[in-house]
């Protein structure tokens, strides 16, 4: 069965590892953003140069799979929604996130940020509503306390090349039943931005330690806003002393790497990455 991958990043490139040992290849695959010459190095270890397009928008995209006419488009990651793709081919569509929860852009800052137990990667028909279609492979993985983003996401593209090789068997040989994507047990997160990642909820310690943790792989860690000054939080550890009287979130302890707060239901974190005494704080400070 011919077919195509298409995507951004590593994420095809996850596809054709799981590929590699068997007879199903795609007929090429494309990347919707140019990727560094030693990404597009181990690309090209899978796929021959002629077979392999960078940077493309959804008409451009078109126009290259026209003279190819692959029987299914499967998606690892474009971040441009399908529209005319889905009237001209079938398409498949890879989810870091067990649909029909967390539909959505960022499902993993938001699980590590709610707290989740445990997560999953997706494969589903595409549709034109967001991450709708019926659920053809699913799988999921555990999450430890204090996983980052980055960690979780490797985590789940380690499942997705153990498995893919197998799931594309089946689904070629027409053996894989779809599930349902039921809309009523949908759920969905937000798109997050730069300013998302500062530190507001301060009524929660393990909310606190929570987003610190998830966000120290990102290009956008949690951070402080103290007056105009933006102070990046790169770590959190949770502290044994518990407060029974407070008025409001405060610095209890200053260290040469950062601090410990006081949060608004009486538990400490403490909160490393900076020198507090460089941004002028101070014991007893509060912080809203």
């Amino acid at each position: 069965m011919s077919f195509v991958i298409v995507g951004n990043n590593d994420g095809p490139l996850a596809l054709l590892k799981a590929l590699r040992s068997t007879d199903q290849h795609p007929v090429a695959v494309g990347l919707q953003k140019p990727v560094s010459s030693s990404l597009r190095e181990e690309y090209l270890r899978y796929v021959n140069p002629d077979c392999l397009l960078e940077g493309f928008d959804e008409k451009q995209l078109l126009a290259w799979l026209a003279p190819r006419q692959p029987r299914w488009l499967v998606n690892c990651f474009c971040n441009f929604k399908f529209k005319a793709l889905l009237d001209q081919y079938a398409c498949l569509n890879v989810h870091l996130a067990p649909l029909p929860r967390y539909r959505g852009r960022h499902p993993l800052h938001w699980a590590l940020i709610n707290g989740e137990p445990e997560f999953g990667v997706t494969i589903h028909q595409m549709t034109h509503e967001i991450d709708a279609g019926d659920i053809y492979w699913q799988a999921m993985v555990s999450v430890d306390d204090g996983l980052s983003v980055h960690a979780l996401r490797q985590r789940l593209m380690e499942k997705l090349e153990q498995d893919f090789a197998n799931f594309w068997s089946a689904f070629s040989a027409g053996t894989v039943s779809p599930a349902p994507n039921a809309d009523q047990e949908a759920t969905y997160v937000a798109r997050r931005f730069p300013e998302d990642s500062q530190l507001t909820e301060w009524h929660d310690r393990d909310l606190i330690y929570r987003k610190v943790s998830a966000l120290r792989s990102e290009a956008n860690p949690a951070y402080l806003q103290v007056g105009r000054q933006q102070i990046p939080v790169l770590e959190a550890k949770r502290s044994d002393a518990f407060y029974v009287g407070l008025a409001a979130p405060f610095i209890s302890r200053l260290r040469d790497d950062g601090m410990v707060v006081a949060c608004g239901d009486g538990r400490t974190v403490q909160l490393s990455g900076f020198n507090p005494r460089t941004y002028g704080l101070v014991i007893n400070q509060k912080l809203f």
